[in-house]
């Protein structure tokens, strides 16, 4: 992903994610910068900086379509109440 850039006409700040999607992310500097890295931190599930969040998207997104949709949708519920509280946690300190 690539660093947030200002749209002066809007006066707020966005990110472009890897399929070229523009993400809205704040007016304020500091915030869109905060949120720029939280996006970052969860979005991320491969190597030494993979997170609890990107690797339970990752799953999720390999899992669409192989199940039924309510079991899908009940696997989507359970996996929200966990990324709740470790949504950018690194795998590697919770596997310890």
């Amino acid at each position: 992903m690539r660093k947030p850039y200002f749209v002066k006409r809007l006066m707020c700040w966005y990110v472009k994610d890897a399929n070229s999607k523009e993400i809205r992310l704040d007016p304020d500097k500091k915030k869109a910068f905060e949120l720029w890295h939280e996006l970052q931190a969860a979005s991320c599930f491969k190597g030494k900086d993979a997170t609890v969040g990107g690797l339970l998207a990752a799953f999720l997104g390999e899992l669409e379509g192989t199940l039924s949709k309510d079991r899908f949708e009940a696997l989507k519920y359970y996996a929200r109440l966990f990324i709740k509280d470790y949504k950018t946690e690194l795998i590697t300190e919770i596997m310890l």
